[in-house]
């Protein structure tokens, strides 16, 4: 009898953990939503207005028995190093209400069972700003919608400006990207972002980060340039740019340099530094030997060109002006000290 009893009791938990189980198995959470064979999740996100950019995570599990990822990577179909998702059966966009935002999703890992992607967009032209970003599910095209999965985004408020001494270009910095503000015509040709780059500067070191994402990503990686994941052009405002990106050390760049085939290479400042920084504007006469001399007020500057600049080439009569902390008097005017920018 006793044996009886305890066979029934282990029956009925086993009953219970299976009903337990099947319940969790195949009930849709709140935050997901079942397509086919793959419950699809957000997790973390945020998005800062200031740069126009963002990213939320993709979480994906695969409950079919064929474990086939949903979304296949440029890597998974060429073998060359980019994770970028592409275009399969399943199709990945963002929306804004019902404007498209340019996109781009990476595979930031993938097991036997599961796929977490990694989404980032821009909104160059901030349309509909009181509307949710929603990742939107298509199956073999884009009018046949599987799912819409709103995205619970943290606002991230914080951003470091940058900027010329005229004014004539602004740019905005922030763990999520690069927002560019340019008044320079030549910034506004269309092969601008082809040709062009941005440096991004340290006390300790510089990186570059191409304006388009065209460059090989091995080749990226073995120089070190970071690669933006999504470029966008705003078609309300002529000169105006976002760029998606990981930026984690964002709070330590302190100048920027913008290069262009037709402009040439336009120095911007940190302007909460520019408080602790002296500057002098004059006309370039003169580079040799890590040294530039220039002309202002009849009187001859003459600064050690910084190690982050040293490979500039300064046009002679071209106007720069020269960051400095300190200056020397000589016969013939100043030598400067403690250059940390020279920028035209």
């Amino acid at each position: 009898m006793m044996l009886k009893k305890l066979l029934g009791t282990i029956l009925c938990i086993l009953v219970m953990v299976l009903g337990v189980i099947c319940y969790m198995e195949f009930k849709s959470p709140a935050s997901g939503e079942r397509i086919d064979d793959y419950l699809l999740s957000a997790g973390n996100g945020t998005y800062c207005g200031g740069t126009k950019t963002g990213s939320v995570e993709l979480n994906i599990e695969i409950k079919g028995s064929g474990f086939q990822k949903m979304f296949p990577t440029s890597d998974d179909i060429t073998k060359n190093g980019n994770h970028l998702i592409v275009d399969d059966r399943y199709l990945l966009r963002v929306f804004r209400g019902k404007h498209q935002l340019a996109s781009a999703a990476y595979e930031q890992d993938s097991m036997h069972d599961r796929q977490s992607l990694k989404v980032y967009f821009t909104t160059a032209d901030d349309p509909a700003p009181s509307d949710p970003i929603e990742i939107v599910i298509s199956k073999d095209s884009e009018k046949n919608v599987k799912a819409r999965i709103e995205c619970d985004l943290e606002n991230d408020s914080k951003l470091a400006e940058f900027g010329t001494t005229t004014g004539s270009a602004v740019a905005r910095v922030s763990s999520s990207g690069v927002y560019l503000d340019l008044q320079n015509s030549y910034f506004g040709i269309s092969d601008f972002q082809s040709v062009g780059s941005l440096k991004l500067g340290t006390k300790e070191e510089a990186v570059v980060m191409p304006l388009n994402n065209n460059v090989d990503p091995t080749k990226a990686k073995e120089y070190g340039m970071i690669l933006p994941a999504v470029i966008s052009q705003s078609s309300e405002k002529t000169g105006t740019y976002a760029y998606a990106a990981d930026l984690p050390d964002w709070q330590d760049i302190s100048y920027l340099a913008l290069k262009s085939a037709q402009a040439g290479t336009t120095w911007m400042v940190r302007k909460d530094l520019l408080s602790d920084l002296t500057y002098v504007s004059g006309y370039v006469v003169y580079q040799e030997d890590g040294v530039l001399s220039i002309v202002h007020d009849n009187a001859l500057y003459k600064a050690p060109i910084p190690e982050s600049q040293k490979d500039t080439d300064f046009e002679l009569g071209t106007s720069v002006d020269i960051f400095y902390g300190d200056k020397i008097k000589q016969d013939y005017g100043y030598d400067l000290v403690d250059v940390t920018a020279i920028a035209g």
